[in-house]
């Protein structure tokens, strides 16, 4: 079985940070485009650092699965993605199958995946100069 636990650091929440320092958008569509077109993770886990840099903690928890997916050379569609989710008990706290078809349905279309993780990684810069102003 994949595991996700291991990468629950990578899900704390950003302390204090801004929901307007992230595109909730961009970040649904980077998802959506990993499912939609797998092809185009490779172009977006050299965009986006990793699972931190995205501001929704649920969506921290599919970019890590999606990307350990990939990694791992599994198939990556929604029914899979899900059992991965369900086994590892994370469904319910991504929202549920219901939000990962969301994401599907909510994606323009993947030929802008890059685009998209761009500003995921933009957001994430963004957040972490301010957190740093912040100290």
């Amino acid at each position: 079985m994949f595991d996700v636990t291991r990468h629950d650091s990578d899900y704390e929440p950003r302390g204090d940070a801004d929901p307007q320092m992230a595109s909730k958008e961009a970040e649904q569509a980077t998802l959506g485009s990993m499912l939609i077109d797998p092809g185009c993770i490779p172009h977006i886990v050299k965009i986006v650092k990793g699972p931190g840099d995205f501001f929704y903690q649920e969506n921290r928890v599919i970019y890590a699965v999606l990307s350990g997916m990939h990694y791992a050379e599994l198939v990556i569609d929604l029914v899979e993605l899900k059992e991965i989710l369900e086994k590892n008990g994370k469904l319910a706290a991504v929202g549920g199958a219901e939000y990962l078809a969301s994401l599907v349905d909510s994606t323009p279309t993947a030929k802008n995946a890059k685009g998209y993780a761009k500003t995921v990684r933009a957001y994430a810069k963004m957040r972490g100069r301010h957190n740093d102003d912040a100290r």
